[in-house]
């Protein structure tokens, strides 16, 4: 072969080179680490419900999703973690797409969340513990971050409880919030401070936690942006939950694009009014929301969420509660002679609003539900509307600190106050609004969990003229 011919092709793909980088080719793979710790030596078992609940994702990502690299490890030590990590960090490359999922147990001590493996010890301090279990952020995300993936999906069903509740008593119950990272999504089974279900009383034996019941077939959608997939799993499991009753919401923390998907292919990415109005509802109940809810009405006056945008505008933390309805203290007794007034009731409507810890800003799905059940008048006139506040049921805070009776009361007016400024924009007539503020002194929940108990209950009742014989 001649000499010269071969020295053109050599420059010719060095020239290359020199044109497209020396650096390696984004890889792009989709990787998956599955973990499930049901089996434990030291703490209770989880009755095979994690690693159902790994076989299940592993089944969604080699099959649906088609994942190009999925390990699925059972019941492994916090060694044998490590090393799986350790592997599967060095297979990670620039510009993959990383998910990592854990079902088992899990604890926090209020600034770092840690997962604990078959080997977790049952008794000891807590930096001893710490030694012996793995922190999610900085022994987890961290490393994987580090390769400079794409995207990091981290999935943690690890809240269902303290497990090692006997010995500390301290710690906080559930796991905790994380810090929101670029390119991560974090979500955990159960929000700050809450225990996940592993089971509801009519699951049959052998399935899934709760919350991976009604992830698995929304994550197999892998054209649906993720950030829908979970405030749809959000919604479902805290509605199934309630009916236990038990206090669990899914916590998102979320730093990917709102049309980010797991695919390949995405559906329709959100319109500027959609992405808009989900930005929205990201900090309802802030004050950085208002400003939001005014660029929304400037600039879709017509929009499909209008209305929501128009009323959440007109309520605090955006504008001054009104105050022209009726308010009652809970020592106060006119509350029943108000009502006693005699009426025909041709029907009457309810509705539920769930609070933030010591909060009384209403969020976008409180005024959904509003809106639902607000609208639906049948026919009658309306003759009151009761709305009654309610706090944690206890005197004690999330801090270990007691609180009094008034300021108690106090938050549980101000919640049942943003309802009624809610309805009033509605329509709701004000002279017809009485308010009632238990504050902790009668929780909706005798003996449940505080957050089921930082809640609004609103009745409607209707009235119609008294057929003829009956009085009026």
């Amino acid at each position: 072969m001649p000499f010269l011919p071969v020295l053109r092709n050599l420059l010719a793909a060095l020239l290359l080179t020199l044109i497209f980088g020396a650096q390696p080719a984004l890889a792009q793979a989709r990787r998956a680490l599955i973990i499930g710790v049901g089996e434990y030596t030291q703490l209770r078992s989880l009755e095979g419900v994690p690693q159902r609940d790994a076989e299940g994702f592993g089944r969604v990502f080699t099959g649906p999703l088609g994942f190009d690299d999925v390990t699925i490890l059972h019941d492994i030590t916090q060694p044998e973690f490590l090393i799986a990590l350790s592997e599967f960090i060095d297979r990670t490359q620039e510009g993959d797409t990383v998910v990592f999922i854990f079902s088992g147990h899990g604890w926090s001590d209020g600034a770092e969340n840690y997962l604990a493996f078959a080997d977790a010890p049952a008794t000891g301090t807590e930096s001893s513990r710490k030694l012996r279990t793995v922190a999610l952020s900085g022994a987890v995300l961290e490393q994987i971050q580090g390769r400079m993936p794409r995207a990091v999906i981290a999935i943690i069903d690890a809240c269902r409880d303290n497990p090692f509740a006997d010995q500390t008593k301290s710690l906080p119950k559930g796991l905790g919030r994380v810090q929101e990272r670029e390119g991560v999504l974090v979500a955990f089974a159960a929000g700050q401070g809450q225990t996940a279900l592993a089971k509801v009383p009519w699951d049959a034996d052998g399935g899934y936690s709760l919350f991976t019941r009604h992830l698995l077939p929304r994550l197999a959608n892998a054209s649906r942006p993720i950030s829908r997939i979970f405030e749809d799993v959000r919604n479902e499991v805290q509605r199934e939950a309630e009916s236990v009753p038990h206090w669990q919401r899914p916590a998102i923390y979320s730093e990917l694009p709102l049309d980010w998907c797991l695919g390949n292919t995405c559906e329709a990415s959100l319109s500027e009014e959609g992405a808009l109005w989900l930005a929205a509802t990201r900090q309802a109940g802030t004050p950085e929301a208002c400003s939001v809810y005014a660029d929304y009405i400037a600039r879709f006056p017509k929009g499909d969420y209008i209305a929501a945008a128009t009323r959440l505008a007109a309520l605090p933390p955006c504008a001054e509660a009104p105050a022209n309805w009726s308010y009652l203290a809970s020592y106060q007794p006119t509350l029943l002679k108000q009502m006693a007034q005699p009426v025909y009731v041709c029907d009457d409507a309810h509705a539920t609003v769930y609070f933030g810890y010591d909060s009384a800003m209403m969020n976008v799905e409180g005024a959904a539900a509003l809106d639902a059940f607000f609208g639906e008048n049948p026919g009658c006139r309306i003759s009151r509307i009761v709305i009654e506040g309610h706090d944690d049921g206890t005197f004690i805070n999330e801090d270990g600190n007691r609180i009094s009776q008034e300021y108690s009361v106090r938050v549980s007016e101000r919640r049942a106050s943003s309802i009624a400024a809610y309805l009033q924009a509605m329509g709701a007539p004000a002279d017809k609004i009485i308010i009632h503020a238990f504050g902790a002194t009668r929780p909706a929940v005798p003996d449940g969990d505080p957050a089921f108990n930082r809640r609004v209950e609103v009745t409607v009742v209707y009235e119609a003229d008294a057929p003829d014989g009956l009085p009026g």
